[in-house]
């Protein structure tokens, strides 16, 4: 509650509370967990969103425990997001949205384990990579 107190001592009176998504679901996720990633029904890397859902839980029980904080600070305002049940649907009914595999990237590139992002540049053995743009981005969710 200290930390509230003082946001809210200093005039604060709304706060965003999220959860942390789905992080299995993302393409660096499975890049870091290959070559034998353990995956979920929709191939997601299953111990990472264990580990989410995990820490959801205790997110949810604390609740309770910001909803009485406002019998202290009476003006102020929480709001709960559940970013993980949003996104884990988004991304798993992408394909039916008309988008390609979730796993894919559209921008960026992969090279063993270092992620070169959008229009980023590395070289490597005198060799010049891109993290170019796909040519479709539209049809990419990740």
């Amino acid at each position: 509650m200290c930390t509230f107190k003082l946001l809210y001592n200093e005039g604060t009176r709304v706060f965003w509370i999220h959860d942390p998504g789905p992080t299995g679901c993302f393409p660096i996720s499975y890049i870091y967990n290959a070559p034998n990633p353990n995956l979920d029904a929709n191939g997601y890397v299953k111990p990472q969103n264990e580990l989410a859902q995990d820490f959801n839980k205790q997110l949810i029980s604390s609740k309770t425990k910001y909803f009485k904080m406002r019998t202290k600070l009476p003006l102020v305002r929480f709001t709960y997001v559940d970013v993980y049940t949003a996104k884990y649907e988004q991304i798993s009914n992408s394909r039916n949205q008309g988008f390609v595999t979730p796993l894919e990237f559209c921008c960026g590139s992969y090279y063993g384990y270092n992620i070169i992002h959008c229009m980023q540049k590395a070289i490597m053995n005198g060799t010049v990579y891109g993290g170019d743009q796909c040519k479709n981005p539209s049809q990419h969710v990740n």
